[in-house]
């Protein structure tokens, strides 16, 4: 059975994100090496290791992944939103602070974990989930139809409402807006997505207001900052501006061919933490605007892939499921660098397959070993077609 999954796999969308996550890895020892010998005093490879654990671990847990039918899931699914659900309020009153946020949790073996993070592919199977479910009640207005939207509703705001409780606004907006995105593309009367955008409203000023009347503000001083200060950040550079400044500085040295591998200026002191949200901005000061390009059009080529598999999936549980994938990919890469290059306001939000990040890159992993199963069982259905 292995060996018969292995060989139905799509082998470009693997060959593609197996090759971005070695050069994720191994770039992770140039980005971090100032941070690693000066900084912590470790070893120049120990984010290098931390991040080969976490991508071995991912690896395990998708070959797991790849042997289960897509139908079952929707349970597994709900089983494991309900033990995030339950992380994440611990978490509001036990958690551990990074960077104003409250988003880490300490696990045996693991480490750190981010229970955010992982929310994100497991809310993606689980709202396809309800989706297609909604489907087959498009016509029906039924209180069991209606039920479905509420359920939607609910899965679309529980989680990113107390991520954003928790100061991580990047990931409350990406998890908002992949749902968003599968609910717009999915089986929904016009009035209905009417309805549900000012259902939408109401509730983000909801939120806003109990965040407002607990704590005495909607965002902190950090996150007003950002959006502040994402214009002409080096005009700002001593008031906000320092990061996104120095990063400006990194990709404008870099310039078309790079100052060479390792030959980074701005990873000394000036970036904070360049192996994580900031790698993207180090890469083009090492390799330049020609190589960042190439990046681009593997980061498009695996977008493609993905929403063809979508395509050609046998039922809208897999169709929706992709294209959530896809909208967690790009979402995720627009974010990154829109903020590195100041289209948008910076929000701390990691770069797919390169940025040093362990519960993030277990998450990825799992998403696109869903894909490949997604596309498994759509290659083994044609070949019984054709039998």
């Amino acid at each position: 059975m292995m060996k018969q999954n292995l060989k139905n796999m799509n082998g470009l969308l693997l060959f593609l994100t197996m090759l971005m996550f070695i050069y994720g890895l191994f770039n992770i020892v140039t980005a971090s090496s100032r941070e690693a010998e000066v900084m912590y005093n470790v070893s120049l490879y120990y984010y290098f290791f931390r991040q080969l654990k976490m991508l071995i671990l991912g690896l395990i847990g998708s070959f797991i992944i790849i042997n289960v039918d897509t139908k079952k899931y929707p349970f597994i699914s709900f089983i494991l939103y309900v033990i995030i659900f339950g992380l994440l309020i611990y978490m509001l009153f036990h958690g551990t602070a990074d960077r104003g946020s409250i988003n880490w949790i300490n696990l045996p073996f693991i480490g750190r974990f981010q229970p955010s993070e992982a929310a994100k592919p497991i809310s993606i199977v689980f709202f396809a989930f309800i989706l297609d479910k909604l489907s087959k009640q498009v016509n029906n207005e039924s209180n069991q139809r209606w039920r479905y939207i509420i359920a939607l509703f609910l899965v679309m705001f529980i989680l990113p409402g107390i991520i954003f409780f928790q100061n991580d606004m990047g990931t409350a907006f990406i998890l908002l807006s992949i749902t968003g995105i599968m609910f717009l593309g999915g089986p929904v009367k016009t009035k209905d997505k009417i309805l549900a955008g000012m259902v939408c409203a109401l509730l983000i000023c909801l939120v806003g207001g109990a965040r407002y009347v607990t704590k005495g503000y909607v965002l902190t001083e950090e996150q007003v900052s950002r959006i502040t200060d994402f214009v002409k950040p080096c005009n700002k550079y001593t008031d906000g501006g320092y990061q996104a400044c120095n990063d400006f500085i990194a990709i404008n040295n870099g310039g078309l061919r790079g100052v060479g591998i390792g030959e980074s200026k701005q990873k000394y002191s000036y970036i904070s933490e360049p192996h994580t949200d900031s790698v993207f901005a180090i890469i083009a000061e090492e390799y330049g605007f020609i190589f960042t390009t190439a990046i681009m059009v593997i980061y498009f080529l695996i977008l493609r892939t993905i929403l063809k598999i979508a395509y050609d999936a046998d039922n809208l549980m897999n169709k929706y499921t992709c294209l959530g994938c896809a909208g967690y990919i790009f979402l995720h890469i627009v974010i990154n660098i829109g903020g590195l290059i100041g289209l948008l306001p910076m929000t701390g939000v990691p770069l797919p397959f390169l940025s040093y990040g362990g519960t993030f890159a277990i998450s990825l992993i799992g998403m696109l070993a869903i894909v490949q199963r997604v596309a498994i069982e759509t290659n083994l259905n044609k070949k019984k077609v054709k039998i």
